[in-house]
């Protein structure tokens, strides 16, 4: 299949097959308040948190957040605001609590799946790869305004929490990147991961769940977008605007 390139508002899509029976739709744009002037700086997340509620109000999701993510995140937090003793770390300093958690092997860095263990990941560390039940929104946005900026956090959306035991098991072997989606797409409805520091979203489904994918996607989109065209920044200077295909695949001011 060519990709299939289309426009919502703000953002673009991008529809492709990566492997039989499995498509992947890529949404471009989401970071657009990355680039933007101070007063946009608490909304820099806004659009990607808008994409993701739509998911959690509509499905039960399953977290996956790879090593070494949370080293990495505690390592910039003490250098950000050295001469502080944070103590020592484990996913529930940053999560608070969460439930059902479990160590898998398949971890995740720069938007792909990798083995943990291969690359110095030692299960009982407080920075091993985890999969966990999520049960509140909070900590989904607290994962992808902190710990996605490292392309380390993988959402599944499945129909039943039952599906947790079939997705460890998914995620207990690595062979590549690309076999790993294909075990995980047995057990899931949709994977959801960003890449490119957070800034491209990837969603993969089944053939066989592809309309309905497709309708959550532009459905979550325009969730997000309106967030973007609804600042007065966005309505100021919407005709200023032009895209950058070559770095930030995003929006951005003519000037910039």
């Amino acid at each position: 299949m060519k990709p299939v390139k289309s426009d919502v508002g703000a953002l673009k899509l991008e529809k492709t097959s990566v492997a039989d029976g499995i498509i992947c739709y890529a949404i471009f744009g989401l970071n657009i308040f990355y680039y933007g002037p101070d007063e946009l700086a608490q909304k820099r997340y806004v659009p990607q948190i808008s994409f993701l509620k739509y998911y959690y109000d509509h499905y039960k999701i399953f977290g996956h957040i790879g090593y070494p993510a949370f080293e990495m995140w505690w390592n910039d937090l003490k250098d950000e605001h050295s001469g502080i003793d944070y103590g020592s770390y484990t996913p529930d300093s940053l999560m608070g609590y969460i439930n059902r958690q479990y160590n898998v092997l398949v971890s995740m860095s720069g938007g792909s799946y990798f083995d943990g263990i291969k690359h110095g990941m030692k299960y009982g560390d407080s920075g091993q790869s985890i999969l966990f039940e999520i049960d509140d929104f909070q900590a989904v946005q607290i994962a992808f305004e902190t710990i996605a900026i490292y392309d380390s956090v993988a959402l599944y959306i499945v129909d039943s929490y039952e599906k947790i035991n079939p997705l460890r098991e998914a995620l207990s072997a690595f062979k590549s990147d690309l076999d790993s989606i294909k075990e995980i797409m047995k057990h899931t409805k949709y994977l959801i991961r960003p890449e490119y520091d957070n800034c491209i979203y990837e969603i993969f489904c089944k053939e066989t769940d592809d309309i309905d994918c497709s309708n959550d996607v532009l459905t979550a989109c325009n969730w997000a977008n309106n967030c973007i065209a609804g600042t007065n920044w966005y309505a100021k200077n919407k005709a200023s605007l032009i895209w950058d295909d070559k770095n930030e695949f995003c929006y951005r001011l003519k000037k910039d």
